[in-house]
């Protein structure tokens, strides 16, 4: 059986972002689930997924009724259109503006 080895860093003086579902600020002792991102320089961007990912999954950002967002793993984010039953739209204009304002909503948490 092959033994794991965890190497730990602290990174010190870091500019950290947070992209949050749950509240505003991060609490103290609390565990959240979700992406860490670095960029050349010492700034982290954290997004919060909504809910667990699976183990080959990409993480969830944003799930709304018409629209889903996700992170792929080579950094893209990729939304995706929820199924829907074309009997049931009574009016395609108002069907549109909903997606699009889902899509913006979206987009928001990209900054």
């Amino acid at each position: 059986m092959r033994q794991e080895i965890m190497i730990k860093n602290t990174d010190l003086c870091v500019d950290l972002k947070t992209v949050m579902h749950s509240e505003v600020v991060l609490k103290q002792g609390k565990s959240y689930t979700g992406i860490l991102t670095r960029d050349a320089e010492s700034h982290y961007l954290f997004e919060e997924t909504l809910r667990k990912m699976r183990a080959n999954g990409n993480p969830k950002l944003f799930d709304g009724h018409y629209v889903s967002m996700v992170k792929q793993k080579n950094g893209r984010y990729q939304c995706h259109l929820k199924g829907f039953d074309p009997g049931k739209v009574e009016n395609r204009h108002e069907l549109a503006v909903s997606v699009c304002n889902e899509l913006l909503e979206a987009f928001s948490i990209l900054g």
